[in-house]
Formats: structure tokens, C-alpha cells, sequence
């Protein structure tokens, strides 16, 4: 019996859906904890991690479930109510926006941290972000503010309900503007600031620094760890995100598209795929920075003393 490809993307929404929900709440959760610490914090970079990682679980508890039901098991809740509709499509674009300015915000802090202009060197710091995060989540969320209002509920001629924009000018309008943004604007902005970062590096390289206390080496070394991080995470993004960039830019920009099962496939299974984003930041950040590991290290440490202590208590 010959298989729907389509049936593919249905068996990983439904079985992988849970791993992928465990595996975030644990790595977000431990992003949060970690990025806390006193020797992590005192980074503005480490306070828009921070803020990523807190996006990604509203992300992973309030938009995912509801899209892995729709994908793994055609149920869509979305179609219950028409204030649902509105607001769950409202969060889903919203909260995807979210972690990808948070990534740009480190990243263009990192061009600013290692900027030799004095003026761009300020604007790395702590008390900074608590400007632009608040900026951030504001502008994001004002932005698809026309999303609760041309959302509605409609029978589609096969007879099923859907929630999606009636109105079919805003219909394009809204998908032109989504795989802009996503597909163009934010990776050209990630690798934009990542070049010039490391033309930063590289000047900051051919001055011969005489003499330089500990400290400032210490200082030093922790922030190239920071610089590090913010890269890899930037590659994955970028790498996890390409694929379904370059199917929403053929799909948006292509004159006469007929959608087929194969482009149907892909389209659901990248998506599936940029989920990962969502996820994979502890792991990114636990490979490439030793900072990072070391302060991780310390808190399993701390947790295998606390449960011997609990065991050796209770006489377990």
C-alpha cells in the first residue's frame, strides 16, 4: 500500500510533539537559570538570551500545542470561538517574532561591545535592556495588531471551518510581510552584525596590547565566551530557519504557484523543523561556551550534594 507523503509531517507532529515540549521546558528553564548567575548577568547579551529563552516557553506552552494538534491530529481548537481564533493566531506571530528580535538584539550588541566608537560601546549594557526588551515585546506585538482584526472564522468550499484573514488583499499582504520578515530581514540583519562584529575582532587583533592586568583579561576572555555563544546560536537559527525561508519565498513571490503534495510536504515538515528553534538553545550554548558549561556543571553538582544529603538524611 503506497503512503502519503503528507503522513510523514502527521507521525512527527504526533509523536514527537511531547519530546520536543520536555526538551524545551528543560532547556529554557535551565537557559533561565544559568544566564541568572552573577558572573553571566553582569552581560547585556546574557539579558536578551534571557529574554529569548522566557519567549520561547510562552511559545512552547501557549502556541505549539495547538499547532501539533492542527498538524498531528486535524484538530484544529482554533475554529471553537472567534475570540480564540483571533487570539491564538495573534500569539502565534507575535511569540515566533519574538526570540528572532531578541537573537538580533544580542547580536547587534555584540557589534556594540566590541565597537572601539565610545558612543556604540555604551549601548552595551545591562541597564540598556531594560529599555529595547520592554521596546521589543511592544513593537512585536503592536505590529500584528491587524491580526485579531481581520481573523474570522469561515467555511471554506470543501465544507470545513477554518481560521485564517477573509479578506484576500490582507491575505496577501500578510504573507508577503510574514516571509519578509522572517525569510529576509532577520537573517540578512543576523549575518549583517555578525560580520561586522567580527571586523571589530579583527582590529581589535592587530593592536599589540603591551600590558594588561588579570582582570581585563579575565574580562576579556568571558566576553570572546559571550561572543562565541551569541554565534553558534545565531548559525542554528539560521541554518533551522533557511529551509522553510526558502519555501515561503517561492511560495510568496512565485507567479502562477500551484501548491503539490511535495511542496506541501516541505512547507509542513520545515515548519516542523523551525521548531527546533524554540529549543536548542541550552544545547547551542553548552557546546560553545565554557562559561556557560562551567556554571551548568556547578548546578548539577550542587544538585547530585542536595540529593545525597536528602538520601543520607532519610537513610535511603
Amino acid at each position: 500500500m503506497a503512503i502519503d507523503i503528507l503522513d510523514i509531517t502527521y507521525v512527527l507532529n504526533r509523536y514527537m510533539s511531547p519530546l520536543l515540549v520536555v526538551l524545551g521546558t528543560i532547556g529554557n528553564a535551565l537557559d533561565i537559570y544559568i544566564f541568572t548567575r552573577k558572573i553571566l548577568k553582569v552581560y547585556s547579551c546574557s539579558m536578551y538570551f534571557l529574554a529569548q529563552s522566557t519567549s520561547n516557553l510562552l511559545f512552547l506552552y501557549l502556541v505549539l500545542p495547538i499547532r501539533f494538534m492542527v498538524n498531528g491530529y486535524n484538530y484544529d481548537s482554533t475554529i471553537l470561538s472567534w475570540s480564540f481564533c483571533k487570539f491564538s493566531a495573534y500569539l502565534l506571530y507575535a511569540l515566533r517574532l519574538l526570540p528572532a528580535a531578541f537573537l538580533i538584539c544580542a547580536s547587534i550588541d555584540r557589534y556594540a561591545s566590541s565597537s572601539s566608537i565610545l558612543k556604540y560601546h555604551q549601548l552595551s549594557q545591562v541597564k540598556v535592556t531594560k529599555f529595547t526588551i520592554p521596546t521589543i515585546i511592544l513593537c512585536c506585538f503592536l505590529f500584528y495588531l491587524y491580526i485579531p482584526i481581520y481573523y474570522k472564522i469561515y467555511q471554506v468550499p470543501t465544507g470545513a471551518r477554518t481560521c485564517y484573514i477573509t479578506d484576500s488583499q490582507i491575505s496577501h499582504y500578510h504573507n508577503i510581510c510574514y516571509t519578509i520578515i522572517t525569510s529576509i530581514i532577520i537573517p540578512l540583519l543576523l549575518v549583517i552584525f555578525g560580520l561586522l562584529t567580527l571586523k571589530n575582532i579583527r582590529q581589535h587583533r592587530r593592536r599589540v596590547f603591551i600590558r594588561q592586568a588579570h582582570n581585563e583579561l579575565l574580562h576579556r576572555k568571558r566576553d570572546s565566551q559571550v561572543l562565541l555563544l551569541m554565534f553558534y546560536q545565531t548559525s542554528s537559527y539560521f541554518l533551522l530557519s533557511l529551509p522553510i525561508a526558502i519555501i515561503l519565498i517561492y511560495t510568496s513571490f512565485t507567479t502562477n504557484y500551484v501548491s503539490t503534495k511535495i511542496i506541501q510536504f516541505c512547507l509542513k515538515f520545515f515548519i516542523f523543523l523551525s521548531y527546533f528553534n524554540f529549543i536548542i538553545g541550552f544545547f547551542v550554548n553548552v557546546i560553545s561556551a565554557t562559561i556557560y558549561r562551567q556554571e551548568f556543571l556547578k548546578l548539577v553538582n550542587r544538585s547530585f550534594t542536595i540529593l545525597r544529603q536528602f538520601t543520607t538524611s532519610y537513610g535511603c
